[in-house]
């Protein structure tokens, strides 16, 4: 028997978990935003692989509001959840619609290293140069986990305003964010980044 859409929806408030799970999974191959609320609802299931399907509902689904709410639950520390968002953004991380939602996160000093980090990851893959404002706070500021996912990004998108901050952090304590910033100048290749790299002694014929 077919089960229709307002069906499969009130199936996401099922008692049983499992049956919320095959109603996201059903509502996953109808693709119908007028299942969308419902599916965001489902974010917030006190079951992880409830919520993951909701995710790959929402993926299926793939307009602006969709991609906001798999972005947010990025703040979800069950694997299974937090992988299946990851596999999005792998795909989807140049959409500009979830660009505020990627700063939030990055900038969000309660959420957990893991979260933050594929959120600055996806800012720098996505190409999203609104970012680097607070980028470079992050590359000055943040601990030192954040400045070296940060300063990644920042290479990535080789953007000249993070001259100053990328100049400091040639000073950094961590030798690995020190050596990826003096790449980073190298790659935005501005007078003023390579004016700000260490001194390179050229050998001189004798």
């Amino acid at each position: 028997m077919t089960v229709s859409l307002n069906e499969l929806i009130e199936q996401l408030q099922a008692p049983d978990a499992a049956i919320r799970q095959s109603a996201a999974l059903a509502l996953m191959e109808l693709a119908d935003t007028r299942s969308r609320d419902a599916l965001i609802g489902a974010l917030s299931d006190e079951d992880a692989d409830v919520r993951r399907a909701a995710v790959r509902a929402l993926s299926a689904i793939n307009d602006d509001v969709s991609a906001v709410a798999i972005v947010g639950m990025l703040k979800d520390r069950a694997p299974q959840v937090r992988h299946r968002v990851v596999s999005w953004l792998l795909k989807y991380a140049h959409r500009k619609a979830i660009m505020p939602e990627l700063l939030q996160l990055a900038g969000n000093e309660a959420l957990d290293f893991a979260g933050r980090d594929y959120a600055i990851m996806a800012l720098g893959q996505g190409e999203h140069h609104e970012g680097v404002p607070l980028l470079n706070d992050l590359l000055l500021n943040g601990p030192m986990e954040i400045r070296r996912r940060v300063v990644h990004t920042l290479m990535r998108l080789a953007d000249e305003r993070s001259v100053p901050a990328l100049t400091k952090a040639l000073d950094d304590d961590d030798i690995a964010v020190r050596k990826t910033a003096e790449k980073a100048l190298h790659k935005i290749g501005t007078d003023a980044a390579l004016a700000a790299l260490p001194n390179q002694q050229e050998d001189q014929p004798e």
